[in-house]
């Protein structure tokens, strides 16, 4: 048998900077069961389900055959309409089943996040999440019909996530706006009550969420996205946030009509699609909306994120975009508020450059308030300084038919 000669913290670290690297970390699983024990963590650490194959050889694997893997999986992403291309298997078994599905995730005793759609298994995953030690949700609608039944089992879903759910993700939420607006059908929904767990809020593409104050509150949510999503979730929601996000902000004027006060938000994240609009002045970046949403003077972190169609760059010097007053109104948020940085973030675009943009806002430069940063923008979660558009379909990857596949960056 071959051993390591090396530490085992030190093969450790070398294993985990292979990172994403299957091939090489498949090959090392097969030098020796030592080499094994060490890359199993890291081979299975992010496990995404792109189709029915996949998903029966997973449920082979870590249910039947070998369920001391379980353990290792740390993140799950499936797709639906990958799962219902091959329900049934040549030997006749539905392995798409609720049963099949519970067994699945009570393989999986350390699994932290998933991502799924609303599918034949949410059912299962409302009876799982209360002891479960999943903290991380993404749910999605493929069908983008959101029947009474639909939002009553979304409702269950959250209520059985109250206490365990830390960050949560919808997208593609539509509900009709009839369930929402009849009282006999809202009274049918189940009530999810006190999310106490949830810290992290993100919606992506939602319309109609039945989210109201005496359905269901979120206290101690610190980050809200709101990613081209209406904002009428009216008083759910606590009055300060340590981060907020919006894309849209023709939405803004309904979130205000929904709500007596803005949030206390200490950093506030913009984002700008320059390809649907080249032109960037005040009132498209926010300040002249700011307080509509969000008390100004309580604002630390203004960041500013400027994004194009994925796969395109656009040749041009963002610089010139930008109103001349967007400079002073920003410092006099600096010297009359709480502002002490703002950021503008670009995405890698041929012919742009840093310096172009600290001439322009040479004052904010020379207050040390400025912070312009660029590259490319990774795609996952935001953070302060560090936005990152929400993940698309193509997140599934493009592994090769009928394989393991798994992203490192879920």
């Amino acid at each position: 048998m071959v051993a390591p000669e090396l530490p085992i913290e030190t093969v450790t670290q070398i294993i985990k900077e292979l990172g994403s690297d299957e091939y090489a970390l498949a090959k090392i699983s097969r030098l020796s069961r030592t080499f094994r024990a060490l890359t199993l963590p890291f081979l299975f650490h992010h496990l995404c389900i792109s189709n029915g194959d996949v998903y029966r050889r997973a449920y082979r694997l870590l249910v039947l055959e070998s369920p001391h893997i379980g353990q290792y999986v740390k993140h799950v992403a499936l797709d639906s309409r990958g799962l219902q291309t091959t329900a049934y298997s040549t030997d006749g078994i539905c392995w798409l089943g609720a049963d099949k599905f519970l067994a699945f995730l009570n393989a999986l005793p350390a699994l932290e996040a998933l991502r799924c759609d609303m599918d034949f298994y949410t059912g299962a995953l409302a009876s799982v999440l209360p002891n479960s030690s999943i903290t991380t949700l993404h749910l999605s609608d493929i069908s983008r019909e959101s029947s009474v039944d639909f939002v009553n089992l979304l409702m269950q879903v959250l209520k059985a996530g109250s206490q365990t759910i830390r960050s949560l993700t919808l997208q593609s939420i539509f509900v009709n706006e009839g369930i929402v607006c009849d009282r006999a059908s809202r009274m049918s929904l189940a009530i999810p009550g006190v999310l106490w767990a949830l810290e992290d809020l993100t919606l992506i593409q939602c319309a109609n969420l039945p989210f109201f104050s005496d359905n269901i509150q979120m206290p101690n949510v610190k980050s809200l996205e709101l990613i081209d999503t209406e904002w009428t979730f009216r008083d759910c929601m606590p009055d300060s946030l340590n981060t907020l996000v919006t894309d849209n902000l023709l939405y803004v004027r309904e979130f205000q009509r929904h709500r007596d006060t803005a949030f206390v938000a200490e950093n506030v994240i913009f984002l700008h699609s320059l390809q649907a609009s080249p032109w960037l002045d005040m009132d498209m970046v926010g300040m002249n909306m700011l307080p509509r949403m969000c008390v100004p003077a309580g604002v630390k972190s203004l960041e500013i994120v400027l994004l194009a169609t994925q796969g395109e760059r656009l040749h041009v010097d963002f610089s010139k975009h930008f109103e001349r007053g967007l400079q002073d109104e920003i410092i006099s948020l600096h010297r009359h508020g709480s502002l002490e940085k703002f950021l503008i973030t670009v995405e890698s675009f041929p012919g742009v450059r840093k310096a172009h943009l600290e001439v322009f806002f040479f004052k904010l430069k020379s207050l040390g308030v400025l912070d312009v940063q660029g590259g490319s923008l990774p795609r996952s979660c935001s953070r302060p300084g560090r936005y990152v558009y929400p993940p698309d379909s193509t997140y599934y990857g493009t592994g090769a038919p009928n394989k393991w596949t798994w992203n490192p960056g879920f």
